[in-house]
């Protein structure tokens, strides 16, 4: 019996971190239309079409691929549309980002007070070049800039009430859910008042459980520090009505009985000098479930019913309901 986790709020978020990748289009093929769908049925058949220029097959991982064959997803396709972007964090990024640098042992930024600390490296401002490919801090820079507001800025109040995860069985369906929540109030890179309002704390972080019952009110309470040093992080035990102090090394433990470890939070909840390194291993397009039309949950629907973002009714259950 296959077993399988999912939650609705991350779906969107793991195909944007596939990648940014670039293919020149097949001479004399196929255009899709908007609305046409990719299944298994068809897959063979789609992967030398194009869409908006691009082939089909050049836009699947091996792993979306499988997908498909596999786990039965159907990619109804939607035009692509332009990504907002805060004018505050805009001019940010152009007032301060000519001055942010790599310290000498690369485990940190030197001159970031907001807006994307390496604007090269993030598509928005336009295409990364094949010049910018070839330095050899570009990994790092990209997860810098993912980890300070550059990658999707995030404000400076994130306040997520609900969202759940969702335990899901191949054969049966949904099993059980678990609801919780999550607070991050960022201390730098801010776009109300000043920018950075404490030069140490990146960021402070409650992650509580919502429901069910049995684990409603457990939660932690995490302090990110900018300069690299391992989080300080709390935890509330409901049983025994007390807190309790955590190793600075629980942001690779999972949450909550979960698959999900707290460094995957946001695509990865990480300082970047926590790995040795990073590696680009090449920059493509990719299909992915962006400016969702509906929403993931209804809670005035009872059960499996309000999980709006998923095909629960047929297997495996756990497929996205999107363009």
């Amino acid at each position: 019996m296959i077993k399988k986790f999912i939650k609705g709020f991350w779906i969107g978020m793991f195909f944007v971190a596939t990648g940014l990748i670039l293919f020149a289009p097949m001479a004399n093929a196929e255009e899709l239309k908007e609305g046409t769908v990719i299944t298994a049925a068809n897959l063979d058949e789609m992967k030398s079409k194009t869409f908006e220029g691009k082939t089909i097959e050049s836009m699947l991982s091996p792993m979306l691929e499988s997908w498909i064959r596999d786990w039965a997803l159907k990619m109804p396709l939607r035009h692509s549309e332009p990504f907002p972007l805060d004018d505050r964090w805009m001019a940010l990024t152009k007032k301060y980002s000519g001055q942010v640098k790599l310290t000498s042992d690369k485990r940190n930024l030197t001159g970031f007070v907001g807006g994307c600390p390496f604007p090269e490296y993030q598509t928005c401002f336009g295409p990364i070049t094949d010049e910018a490919m070839k330095d050899p801090d570009a990994a790092l820079k990209i997860v810098w800039n993912t980890q300070r507001n550059g990658g999707y800025p995030r404000g400076d109040l994130q306040w997520v009430p609900d969202y759940e995860f969702i335990f899901i069985n191949a054969d049966s369906g949904v099993e059980r859910a678990q609801e919780w929540g999550f607070i991050v109030l960022h201390m730098q890179g801010r776009l109300a008042g000043e920018p950075v309002i404490d030069d140490l704390i990146y960021k402070k972080n409650p992650l509580f459980a919502v429901k069910p019952y049995d684990i409603a009110g457990l939660g932690t309470f995490t302090i990110r520090y900018a300069d690299g040093r391992k989080d300080d992080v709390w935890a509330y035990l409901r049983n025994f009505r007390r807190t309790r102090r955590l190793s600075g090394g629980v942001w690779m433990d999972p949450i909550g009985g979960t698959d999900l470890l707290q460094d995957e939070i946001e695509v990865m909840n990480v300082h970047p000098s926590w790995y040795k390194g990073y590696k680009i291993i090449g920059k493509r397009h990719v299909l992915a479930i962006c400016h969702s039309k509906r929403p993931s949950i209804d809670r005035s629907m009872k059960g499996t019913e309000g999980y709006l973002g998923l095909d629960h009714a047929n297997f495996p259950h756990w497929n996205p309901v999107d363009a």
